[in-house]
């Protein structure tokens, strides 16, 4: 049997379209976005370029689901 992978360039195109999308409209909305960089940390941005590093708390309750670990500007300065 032929193994057939949906991961095609047509897909993953979309999908990083989807994900621009969902990342403006939360700016809009005046949320910021968590994402996993290359490094494996979880990065908090907001709309106005500021990115801090943070720690999920999945068991606390949603407004304090993540804490700051360090700034990234500071960090990378």
């Amino acid at each position: 049997m032929e193994h057939t992978s949906i991961l095609t360039e047509e897909f993953l195109r979309d999908l990083s379209k989807v994900g621009e999308f969902a990342r403006e409209r939360a700016f809009r909305a005046g949320q910021p976005v968590i994402y996993m960089d290359d490094k494996g940390r979880y990065i908090e941005e907001y709309a106005d370029g500021r990115k801090v590093e943070v720690k999920l708390n999945p068991s606390n309750p949603r407004e304090s689901h993540s804490t700051v670990v360090g700034d990234l500007d500071l960090i990378t300065k």
